[in-house]
């Protein structure tokens, strides 16, 4: 083959590249949202966390759905700058992954912002005063819930632990809530968010389609694997128990603290060791495992076509559905039967951390 051949050869695949790029970008979605995302170079769970300060567009991961922007606060929450400093409402946290970071929806239509309204008004820390649940049963609720959003995008049950104690715990919360699925009670994993920041090809369109079709690959092969569990590594069932202490300890004895099944375990020493840790650190479950599955395969109904995740009827009727368990939460959180005073004190965020 001549040499001049050979550069037309070249310019061809260039070309090609070229219109296959530009043809992937009005099809493929853009990934913006790795700027939200501090990646830890040690590569130590939980493998990134969420830039305080940070503004993003998310339009879906492969395939685009509606924009929607992501600001992060100075306290490395989704949402508009807020003080961690305690007024006179009583505070839920929501600790969890997208499903609760609201991926795809406004802020105001989160499950958070949901939550307010569907559970409705409640005692404030000042009318707690009452002696116990039952006065304060007799009072008249003035006041709305506090709901701050802890949920990570990606996290696993280890990263969400983590979150825990370096975020959760300094706000001093009243009550938190931990949304759990099957796939979390693995071991600690950077996930798709971690892998893909890392990676120069996700600036082309052609790069994401091939990062994503590599990274299924790879989690079809480690599915296979795990079993009929679909579990590759999966957690211990006492780090199970050692990761719900962890939280435990991180929050201290007073607020209420429950466990959302998203989805149940699949393997029987995860539901026992959840059952007995729960036991033991005076917490509780609520299971809404068939209520949302059912939200969450109604695409474009309560979920986001190619998507999956809640969108804002979702999460409206999510949030009714949680209403009841979270409403005593708080008020037990609140009004503890036997506890020692709350002497927590909430405390601003470490501007050293990651």
């Amino acid at each position: 083959m001549s040499r001049s051949k050979s550069l037309q050869a070249v310019v061809a695949v260039v070309i090609a590249l070229a219109g296959a790029e530009l043809a992937a970008r009005l099809v493929v979605a853009d990934w913006a949202i790795l700027d939200v995302f501090v990646i830890d170079k040690a590569g130590k769970p939980p493998c990134y966390r969420l830039a305080p300060g940070t503004e993003a567009v998310y339009e879906g991961w492969v395939r685009p759905i509606e924009a929607t922007t992501l600001r992060i606060n100075d306290e490395s929450i989704r949402g508009p700058a807020r003080s961690v400093a305690h007024d006179d409402r009583p505070r839920l946290a929501l600790v969890g992954d997208s499903h609760v970071f609201g991926l795809g929806v406004r802020f105001a239509d989160t499950l958070g912002m949901e939550l307010i309204d569907a559970i409705g008004p409640v005692a404030s820390r000042s009318e707690s005063s009452v002696e116990s649940v039952d006065d304060a049963a007799e009072t008249t609720p003035t006041s709305r819930a506090d709901v701050v959003n802890f949920g990570v995008p990606g996290y696993d049950f280890t990263a969400m632990v983590i979150r825990t104690e370096e975020d959760v715990a300094r706000f001093c919360p009243d009550a938190v809530a931990v949304f759990l699925c099957a796939d979390d009670l693995q071991k600690p994993r950077c996930g798709r968010y971690a892998e893909a920041r890392g990676s120069m090809l996700r600036k082309l369109a052609l790069g994401r389609l091939w990062i994503e079709s590599q990274r299924t690959r790879k989690r079809k092969a480690q599915s296979a694997s795990g079993g009929t569990s679909g579990l590759a590594d999966p957690l211990s069932a006492a780090e199970v128990k050692q990761l719900v202490q962890r939280i435990r300890t991180a929050i201290g004895p007073r607020p209420e603290l429950v466990f959302v099944n998203l989805c149940r375990p699949e393997l029987p020493e995860h539901a026992q060791a959840l059952a007995a840790a729960v036991s033991q650190t005076n917490a509780s479950v609520v299971d809404v495992t068939d209520a949302f599955t059912e939200l969450s395969f109604a695409l474009g109904k309560t979920a986001i076509p190619y998507d999956g995740h809640l969108n804002a009827a979702g999460n409206e009727a999510f949030a009714k559905l949680l209403a009841t368990p979270l409403r005593k939460a708080l008020t037990t959180g609140l009004h503890p039967r036997a506890a020692p005073p709350d002497t927590c004190m909430p405390r601003p965020r470490d501007s050293s951390a990651n």
